[in-house]
């Protein structure tokens, strides 16, 4: 039964969300990591977490990013690119970068600068190369990065909408992981990307 469901869940799993409905204001706070080098901020306004400025690096990233682990098994963010003009937006799973490992694994799932959806897998520091998964979907989008099977799993699947598009495989299985949303674009490129309804789901 689905009360069953809902309890074998909430006995496996453990759930971060995050509706950002606190005062405007400069910082995330909340446990969120915020990287803004690129000549962009990340700020609180109006209820939902805004990144907002003029690119100052050809595809430098842009992110709020949690701290996690190899226990992850989804994360989920509702996105409004109604101004993100010519920039790359979407979510982003992989490994934290180390002093060993500068460019780790990372899984992605963006609305590209063509308008259109594009998921990829491979090291953070190459130039991804999006499978193509279609027209973006008008209005806010709602994407998902999820583990398909048990934690420890290296097949990921990603959805947009609440529709499956596709899965891949990559193997995170590092100590740290980092679960957001990011964006990127070339060179005096101004954009604004604004974040709400966050999940993050990890096993127990």
């Amino acid at each position: 039964t689905r009360g069953k469901r809902l309890a074998n869940e909430a006995a496996t799993r453990t759930l971060r969300e995050e509706y950002f409905e606190r005062k405007d204001g400069e910082a995330l706070k909340h446990q969120w990591q915020e990287r803004e080098k690129e000549g962009l901020k990340v700020i609180l306004q109006r209820g939902r977490a805004v990144m907002m400025g003029k690119q100052v690096r050809d595809d430098g990233v842009t992110a709020m990013l949690w701290t996690t682990t190899e226990k992850l098994l989804s994360f989920e963010a509702e996105l409004d690119c109604s101004k993100t003009g010519r920039a790359t937006t979407g979510v982003t799973v992989g490994a934290s970068a180390t002093q060993a490992n500068q460019n780790p694994q990372v899984l992605r799932l963006v609305r590209t600068i063509k308008g259109r959806i594009g998921y990829w897998s491979g090291l953070a520091g190459q130039p991804p190369v999006w499978q193509d998964a279609g027209e973006a979907p008008e209005g806010t989008l709602r994407l998902r990065i999820e583990r398909t099977g048990a934690a420890g799993g290296a097949e990921w699947s990603f959805w947009v909408n609440g529709s499956k598009i596709g899965t891949l495989r990559a193997d995170l299985r590092a100590q740290k992981l980092e679960a957001g949303v990011y964006g990127a674009a070339l060179k005096d490129e101004s954009w604004e990307l604004a974040v709400d309804n966050v999940r993050l789901i990890e096993a127990k």
